[in-house]
């Protein structure tokens, strides 16, 4: 808790720093800024949790691994840029009670959306997923409930268990031609989604994938091999 309760504070991380340990700048509420070096690789547990005044972060390039809960309670967060391209580990409720934070801009190429990285975001409404992304992972999008309309790229083959379940605003999802598995409750309790087409390279369908979907209306398959 290095930093703990430190009031008006700018920080420059220097270049030769990998890691940033857990809970490493955690209720410092006048932190306004901070730069991250290019060679940091990852972000502890509520590493920056409860840093009230901070306003936008960039991750760098070469980021492996956020931790659980990194950026909670950050409310005045408005900028929040994925440049990793290498991103592979992150924790569930990263953005949870980032009441400014509308959505999260990933300009790194990402293979993967990894567990849990947006769980519990509950204010973004949008959030485009780079193309370079072949699979999103378990719990991705997990009681993103705000979220209203997803593209999934044309190269994701699989969704994971759990990925947008609880998604309680989503209206509409699109699915790309190449998606072969989506997984268990991975649309579970999107009440507000209305309709759904499976492509026809969809191989399996997890149980109760979209159960408790209470506003859908259409549900197309094109999908010749399915189980």
């Amino acid at each position: 808790n290095a930093f703990d309760d430190i009031r008006d504070l700018t920080v420059t991380i220097p270049e030769n720093v990998q890691s940033i340990a857990s809970f490493a700048f955690d209720s410092c509420t006048s932190l306004k800024s901070v730069s991250f070096p290019s060679d940091l690789k990852s972000l502890g547990y509520r590493s920056f949790c409860n840093c009230t005044a901070l306003q936008q972060i960039i991750i760098p390039k070469n980021v492996q691994s956020i931790g659980m809960e990194a950026f909670l309670e950050c409310n005045t967060l408005s900028k929040f840029e994925i440049k990793s391209d290498v991103l592979n580990d992150t924790g569930s409720q990263i953005f949870s009670g980032c009441s400014n934070l509308k959505t999260v801009t990933i300009s790194g190429k990402l293979s993967t959306i990894p567990d849990g990285m947006f769980s519990g975001a509950q204010y973004i409404t949008s959030i485009t997923i780079p193309e370079t992304v072949t699979a999103i992972e378990k719990s991705a999008f997990q009681n993103c409930s705000s979220l209203k309309q997803v593209v999934i790229p044309k190269n994701v083959q699989s969704l994971g268990s759990f990925a947008f379940d609880g998604c309680t605003s989503l209206k509409s999802v699109s699915f790309p031609s190449n998606l072969k598995s989506i997984g268990y409750r991975s649309f579970y309790n999107c009440t507000a989604l209305q309709q759904a087409e499976m492509p026809e390279n969809v191989e399996s369908v997890g149980m109760e994938s979209f159960a408790g979907c209470s506003a859908m209306t259409k549900f197309t398959t094109r999908a010749v091999n399915a189980n």
